[in-house]
């Protein structure tokens, strides 16, 4: 029997006064949206199922930050799937990396007839204007290219028990997404990357990377090791991961940059599970593993994503650096009013499984 319910979902947010802009910030706009599907393998019919969505405009009265929180659960604790995603107030945070978003989606199937898939993002838009001064002297109608930088702290896991025969169909994806957009006419992508990890025959993990995402700062380590349970366990970690990209301005003229943050995966077969952990602790992932494999293993792998991303202690996955953490120092308005936000000290907890009729 599937079940699904909304859960309490908590942020803890350390509210500061935002630190002066060089450009007018007229509106912001957030939004997060987070989906669950169970399917049955033979038929791919859906019998769990749940969708959820806000959204956030400035000026509003409502309380930020907005979360969308979905999930399913069998009742007997064969498979379950949490998705979750937030935006907090960026204007409540301080310094160059502001705390706005937080992505989360932990699937886990231990049985034959069925699979999971979800999605979860967080994303904000916001419409910028800027004057003469602040263009340091340049006159209205002038263009300029200005620069922006987008931090990412998170993880990608795939996991097996020894059960498991094969990861094929299984993955988890994140991709990242700036556009620019005068008010009207058609967006400019500024930047756009994705890294993927893949599961395939023989129990075999592909990790890769696609578009514009860096090639430095990712780090990946096979841990099977740490619980006996466990035939696979693929870590792929990006602690402080950096994004720049740059876009034009016209003086006087209103723009609007948007950015977005968007994980998805499935869990194809039976003793498989996936794990995006975006500016997120690790809480449901021992939550849903605890339901599907066992609180021991979820407390091993748990610590063990903790310490990665704490200490990588594993191969670069591209190329042999790390990552450019050097104070910003970018010219006129770079990285002062565009969507230089980090993705990483937002705090989901509270992913308690719950239980409602679909």
């Amino acid at each position: 029997m599937r079940a699904h319910s909304r859960p309490l979902l908590a942020a803890v947010v350390v509210l500061l006064a935002a630190a002066t802009a060089h450009a007018a910030i007229t509106q912001f706009v957030g939004r997060v949206t987070a989906r669950v599907i169970e399917r049955l393998t033979a038929t791919n019919e859906a019998i769990g199922f749940d969708d959820q969505s806000d959204e956030y405009v400035s000026p509003s009265s409502d309380t930020l930050p907005i979360q969308a929180v979905a999930r399913v659960s069998d009742e007997d604790g064969q498979a379950a799937g949490v998705a979750a995603a937030q935006f907090a107030d960026p204007r409540t945070a301080s310094g160059s990396d502001p705390d706005e978003f937080s992505v989360n989606l932990v699937l886990a199937v231990d049985r034959s007839d069925a699979s999971f898939e979800g999605a979860a993002s967080s994303s904000e838009e916001r419409t910028i204007l800027i004057s003469s001064a602040e263009a340091g002297g340049r006159p209205a109608g002038a263009t300029f290219n200005a620069t922006g930088r987008f931090f990412v702290d998170g993880a990608l896991t795939i996991f097996a028990t020894k059960e498991a025969a094969a990861l094929n169909d299984t993955f988890v994806a994140l991709r990242v997404r700036v556009e620019r957009q005068g008010l009207t006419g058609t967006p400019t992508t500024v930047f756009e990357g994705e890294i993927r990890l893949v599961g395939g025959a023989g129990r075999t993990v592909v990790l890769s990377k696609s578009g514009n995402f860096p090639e430095t700062g990712v780090f990946t380590i096979d841990l099977p090791g740490i619980d006996p349970t466990l035939s696979v366990f693929r870590v792929v970690v990006f602690p402080s991961l950096q994004f720049d990209y740059t876009y034009q301005a016209v003086v006087g003229q209103p723009f609007v940059l948007r950015a977005s943050v968007l994980v998805d995966a499935k869990a194809a077969s039976e003793g498989v599970g996936v794990a995006a952990l975006i500016g997120t602790p690790a809480s449901s992932l021992v939550e849903v593993v605890t339901q599907t494999i066992g609180a021991s293993t979820a407390d091993h792998m748990s610590k063990a994503i903790a310490r990665e991303r704490e200490s990588p202690s594993g191969e670069p996955a591209f190329v042999s650096s790390t990552p450019d953490l050097s104070p910003l120092n970018w010219f006129g308005l770079c990285g002062l009013f565009g969507l230089e936000s980090v993705v990483g000290a937002l705090a989901v907890v509270g992913l308690a499984l719950g239980r409602r009729r679909l």
